[in-house]
């Protein structure tokens, strides 16, 4: 969209959001406050409302997880442990999300 042009950009489909979060996610070596975030938005405005869906739960503590391993400086077989935690579970939104 050119700059100063009045159309409304459309917000991101769910899937591509959850698909830019899991990349995110994948590549992530350190905690940075605004991306976790941004990933939380994401995942609360997929839920619609209280209470949380199952696989969103499930996804939020294991970000919750995966970014505790990063900052408390756990071994990295922890760490790919817990990232590979989060990758599955934003798999399982994704599956939902895509299907709905």
């Amino acid at each position: 969209m050119p700059f100063g042009s009045t159309e409304k950009q459309r917000p991101p489909r769910p899937a591509s959001a959850l698909s830019v979060l899991r990349a995110q996610v994948e590549s992530q070596t350190e905690v940075d406050v605004d991306s976790g975030l941004a990933a939380r938005r994401t995942l609360f405005a997929l839920a619609g409302g209280s209470p949380l869906p199952r696989d969103i739960d499930l996804a939020m503590k294991a970000l919750g997880e995966f970014e505790r391993a990063i900052v408390e400086d756990q071994p990295s077989d922890s760490v790919e442990r817990r990232r590979t935690e989060v990758l599955a579970a934003l798999d399982a939104v994704i599956a939902r999300s895509s299907a709905s």
